[in-house]
């Protein structure tokens, strides 16, 4: 009985591991997603002139993907640096 119980624990154990791995790959793919989407976005706004280090710190500081993406399409679309903070 205590064979099967330790069994039945060490089964729990190793899912548990694997699915923390698998949790850390996801993040780490996230994680790849938003900084290549942050620095798309500054290559953009860098090609309309000098991106103030306020506009720079803020968006790195966002986490949502979405976000990025609203301001990667703007950012495409902006004619200055001003138009795009306007719209963020």
């Amino acid at each position: 009985m205590c064979e099967i119980a330790d069994r039945i624990r060490e089964e729990g154990r190793e899912e548990g591991r694997e699915e923390g791995r698998e949790e850390g790959r996801e993040e780490g793919k996230s994680a790849g997603r938003l900084e290549s989407k942050i620095e798309d976005i500054l290559e953009l706004l860098e090609e309309l002139g000098q991106v103030p280090q306020r506009i720079v710190e803020h968006i790195r500081s966002e986490d949502n993907l979405n976000i990025l993406s609203r301001w990667h399409k703007s950012a495409a679309r902006a004619t200055s640096i001003t138009e795009f903070e306007a719209n963020m």
